[in-house]
């Protein structure tokens, strides 16, 4: 295999990142990886100075793809590489004309940190093509995304996910799930021992405390007081199981 034997030239290197290998694995397996000209370089002593995430990645995925491959270069060239700011996918996003960028790619993300079931969905890392096939897939993520901008205290990419989820995905009333991103609005309980309310009033006081609660924290709250609320249950601990998941939701959906 050539990515084998390329590989065998990797003697040195920064370390590799197995989320990196992962992600780009993905995109390899799904036929999403692109060609856009980036090489795989190798110094003139034949060692191997960039492209072991992709070569990695290939031997993962069982998956070819095609690239530039450069010879030649001083070992050097290898302190300049990847020394430029990368290009995230939210600049793509902006780049194409896509409203919220951030807060969109942050919201993608989720969503597909969830579609794969992944055991931290705040620790999870896309593709850009993964987060852009997320994007085109569910044209109404928008009004979630525009439904959180107004609210208080908690992470907004994560609430608009349960939103959009809510809304659309469940079969549930879609008042509910505009009702659960009200009370973050406009912290009004929407009923007695209401958990928007609670998870909202734990994520504030932390703020003011000056300890801000953990991604995964925050987003295990959130999904918590979620599956509470939509059954109309009154929530009286924070107490949130390690594995937090949306009730009822078919992954395949997304």
């Amino acid at each position: 295999h050539l990515a084998e034997s390329m590989l065998s030239k990797n003697t040195r290197n920064r370390k590799a990142s197995r989320t990196s290998i992962d992600t780009y694995a993905r995109d390899m397996k799904a036929g999403k990886w692109v060609m856009n000209g980036d090489a795989i370089r190798f110094d003139r002593n034949s060692n191997l100075l960039d492209g072991q995430h992709r070569l990695m990645a290939c031997l993962k995925s069982g998956a070819n793809f095609q690239s530039i491959v450069i010879y030649g270069l001083e070992p050097e060239v290898q302190d300049t590489i990847d020394g430029g700011r990368m290009r995230r996918t939210a600049d793509v996003m902006a780049i194409n004309g896509i409203g919220s960028a951030h807060l969109r790619t942050a919201t993608c993300r989720i969503l597909h940190a969830i579609k794969l079931d992944v055991p931290n969905v705040m620790a999870h890392k896309a593709s850009t093509q993964e987060i852009l096939t997320i994007n085109a897939k569910h044209p109404l993520l928008s009004r979630s995304i525009y439904t959180q901008k107004s609210n208080i205290g908690v992470r907004p990419a994560t609430l608009a996910a349960v939103h959009y989820i809510g809304k659309n995905l469940l079969g549930d009333d879609p008042a509910t799930a505009d009702a659960f991103a009200a009370v973050f609005a406009s912290g009004v309980p929407a009923y007695k021992g209401c958990p928007a309310l609670l998870v909202r009033e734990r994520h504030i006081q932390g703020r003011l405390r000056g300890q801000p609660l953990s991604p995964t924290l925050g987003y295990g709250l959130i999904i918590h007081a979620w599956n509470h609320f939509r059954k109309h249950r009154a929530m009286k601990t924070m107490k949130v199981p390690a594995d937090a998941k949306i009730e009822d939701l078919d992954i395949r959906k997304l």
